[in-house]
């Protein structure tokens, strides 16, 4: 029973040879500086921007592409128009219910999103 840990359970017992937990304090405390700088990224970079601490210049989160953000917001439109659409089947009212509580969505769910709309939107709006 005291064996290593299986992968992913950081709080299973200690594995031989290992010191520390990954849960320790130190590793994933977060800054306690307010301050924040945003360091926009290169031309090509896979993010827009990284937010760093202007003191001890920690990375604390990536910015998403405006590009990201206007893709959102207009998903957000057309599932809520979507789900005022009185002709859905019961898959596709719980399809727009479910994506609609969802912060992201796969390239499958957004082919399934823009069919959904081509079909209903005329009638919905």
């Amino acid at each position: 029973m005291n064996g290593p840990a299986p992968p992913g359970n950081a709080n299973a017992p200690l594995a031989k040879g290992r010191r520390d937990k990954l849960t320790g304090g130190r590793e994933y405390s977060a800054c306690p500086h307010s301050a924040t700088l945003t360091e926009q990224m290169p031309r090509g970079h896979l993010h827009q921007a990284a937010v760093r601490c202007a003191y001890c210049g920690r990375h604390l989160r990536w910015l998403p592409k405006p590009e990201t953000i206007e893709r959102r917001r207009l998903n957000g439109f057309k599932l809520a128009t979507l789900a005022m659409c009185d002709r859905l089947t019961s898959w596709e009212r719980h399809f727009v219910r479910d994506s609609s509580q969802r912060k992201r969505v796969s390239p499958k769910q957004q082919e399934i999103i823009d069919r959904l709309c081509a079909t209903y939107r005329k009638e919905a709006a």
